[in-house]
């Protein structure tokens, strides 16, 4: 496995330097998004009293991941993965001096790096939700009262927008928590140094915005500055985990995450701690508790331009099976050479390294990502690892 790690190693730095090269034949990208954002903008006026904005937008991520590992049997493997990840167009539309619609689907349905097609069509709906701005109300600023479907997403990197995350996909304990979109009633606002909102999630598995005859879930999510510095919490409960009205399927009962960010030497650096408990999701080897650390640097090495990234990140459980490595892309490749066992992508400990160069054509309106990440997990059948090379473009206006 060394001579694989450090092989990935040293295509992630030729890739990365390809990219950078090229880049500079692409100098007027600026100029090309500057005006695409200018265009997507359709209308705005905020002294009409009836419409005061109308937003198109949309975002196309492409990428590409070549693993090699050793499964818990002690077999070893390499796969290749090409995936359209996302492609997604929506429209934003303010108006009535508080009020605001947002609609946002999934045009892209690419099973290839499961073995099937890649159809460029609607899938789903992302996001669809409305929502009031009511301003100041009893000492609460910004009292917003919206509903929908949502994207509910719990730590650091899930509450990063895909535009903008800095690694090519998130940490396994991050995707573990991210969760889902959720029909949802959410009630935000702030006062002095703290934000929050309150959010009333339904378990009802709908493609569009569903109802609440299912089950429900209870979400909290905190900013609060002190000491100059913010921390953010959050956390979700599900109220029907184990019963059939949960047809959303979420993977754990509760979980909480608080993260918070500091510059230390010129570096950018989130702490992110995670814990949770998977209540009898999946039965008694995949129950029990879990818990997670992930440490983000990053630096901008050319101004702007170029910037490095390195994650750490762990998740451990009280059982056997209580957390799992990523499907994207090493969980699809320990599968792609499954022992027979269902659990080779399980595990009780979970450890990966992610270390990375972004390049911006335009800021986080175009760029490249490459990197590459090692991942060891211990399973019940031994412990499986694995290097994966990662590059990825990501666009949006």
């Amino acid at each position: 496995m060394t001579n694989k790690v450090a092989k990935t190693m040293i295509g992630a730095i030729a890739l990365s330097s390809a990219a950078i090269t090229e880049s500079h034949a692409e100098s007027n990208q600026g100029d090309f998004f500057e005006r695409l954002q200018n265009a997507a903008l359709l209308y705005k006026n905020k002294d009409n009293p009836f419409i005061q904005e109308v937003k198109v937008f949309g975002r196309a991520h492409a990428q590409y991941a070549n693993v090699n590992g050793e499964n818990g049997a002690g077999n070893d493997f390499g796969e290749s993965y090409e995936e359209v990840r996302r492609l997604r167009a929506g429209i934003k539309v303010k108006a009535f001096n508080g009020f605001e619609a947002l609609v946002r689907a999934n045009f892209i349905n690419d099973q290839s790096p499961r073995g099937g097609d890649r159809d460029l069509e609607f899938t789903t709906f992302d996001e669809a939700y409305v929502g009031y701005n009511f301003g100041t109300v009893a000492g609460i600023d910004d009292l917003k009262l919206s509903y929908g479907r949502y994207k509910i997403a719990l730590s650091a990197e899930g509450q990063d927008s895909s535009k903008k995350i800095k690694t090519v996909e998130r940490s396994a304990i991050s995707n573990k928590v991210f969760t889902n979109r959720y029909t949802s009633f959410l009630l935000s606002g702030s006062r002095g140094n703290v934000d929050a909102s309150l959010g009333f999630l339904s378990l009802d598995d709908s493609e569009f915005i569903g109802n609440f005859s299912r089950g429900h879930a209870i979400y909290v999510d905190t900013d609060i500055e002190i000491g100059g510095h913010d921390y953010n919490f959050n956390a979700l409960y599900n109220l029907d985990e184990g019963s059939s009205r949960d047809e959303v399927g979420m993977d754990f009962k509760y979980a909480v995450s608080l993260d918070t960010s500091r510059e230390i030497a010129g570096w950018d650096i989130v702490f992110n701690a995670i814990y949770g408990d998977n209540g009898s999701n999946g039965g008694s080897e995949t129950g029990g508790a879990f818990w997670g650390l992930v440490i983000q640097p990053s630096k901008f090495i050319v101004d702007e331009k170029v910037e490095a990234v390195f994650r750490y990140a762990y998740q451990g459980a009280s059982r056997d099976e209580g957390v799992s490595v990523v499907r994207r892309y090493f969980g699809q490749a320990l599968r792609d050479n499954d022992t027979g066992s269902s659990s080779d992508q399980n595990g009780d400990s979970h450890h990966s390294i992610y270390a990375g160069l972004n390049y911006f054509f335009s800021g986080h309106n175009s760029k490249i990502l490459a990197g590459v990440e090692y991942e060891t997990i211990e399973t019940p059948t031994g412990s499986a690892d694995g290097s994966t090379l990662w590059l990825a473009y990501r666009t949006y206006f």
